[in-house]
């Protein structure tokens, strides 16, 4: 169930834009029921509305990294990589630290066809935090499928991935997922059919990634690895 925690009280994502809405109303510097709010428009696919409350929330506290990371996140979904960019540049100067911030860079820098910059920056987000799980796998689902052979690398794709299966406990379908791309990168193809079969178990059958889960299913039963792009 999506929802925020305010106080003792949950938020359900279908109550949340106008929780925070009465909050902004009773207090027009809430940087914090700003901030939720634009993501709540943002998971609603309202990206423009979106940018209007991060706008906000960083005119009142020009010096958190965090909603220049959030705002970031909203410029992806747009697919302005540019403007993405720029707000993790200025996320990263703020916060120097900022686990999310390298990550989400690097996935901007995959978009960008930037590989390797986008490999540092995984590398800087889980030296920062040896425990985020989606540094490994985001670093492993690019040594495993990425279009340029220079950056392919099927033993460190398997190692990163493994890694992040096992901070997630093995029930993540998007780290198995991974998991198999990086067996496949590999040559070790029944061992990508096996987890990618795990993968759609834990996801289920409904939805877009449902299909492109079984799309790649069947290329790694045909014995090729998966490619991005």
């Amino acid at each position: 169930m999506s929802g925020w925690f305010a106080k003792k009280n949950a938020v359900l994502l279908e109550d949340a834009i106008t929780y925070f809405t009465d909050r902004i109303r009773q207090n027009k510097k809430d940087t914090y029921a700003y901030a939720c709010r634009g993501t709540a428009r943002k998971m609603k696919d309202a990206y423009d509305a979106a940018l209007k409350d991060y706008n906000e929330a960083i005119r009142l506290e020009p010096d958190s990294a965090a909603w220049f990371v959030h705002r970031g996140t909203v410029w992806e979904a747009k697919k302005d990589y540019d403007q993405a960019l720029k707000d993790y540049d200025e996320a990263i100067r703020l916060d120097h630290r900022s686990v999310y911030a390298f990550n989400n860079r690097g996935n901007v820098r995959v978009a960008r066809k930037e590989y390797g910059k986008a490999l540092k920056d995984y590398d800087e987000a889980v030296r920062l935090d040896p425990k985020y799980a989606y540094g490994y796998s985001n670093r492993a689902w690019l040594r495993a499928t990425c279009s340029d052979a220079k950056y392919r690398d099927g033993r460190k794709a398997v190692e990163s991935a493994r890694t992040a299966c096992d901070l997630t406990g093995w029930k993540d379908a998007n780290t198995i997922d991974t998991l198999a791309a990086a067996y496949a990168e590999s040559g070790q193809f029944d061992e990508a059919v096996k987890w990618q079969m795990k993968s759609l178990e834990l996801l289920g059958p409904a939805g877009k990634t449902a299909t492109a889960y079984r799309q790649r299913l069947k290329i790694y039963q045909d014995h090729k690895p998966y490619r991005e792009g």
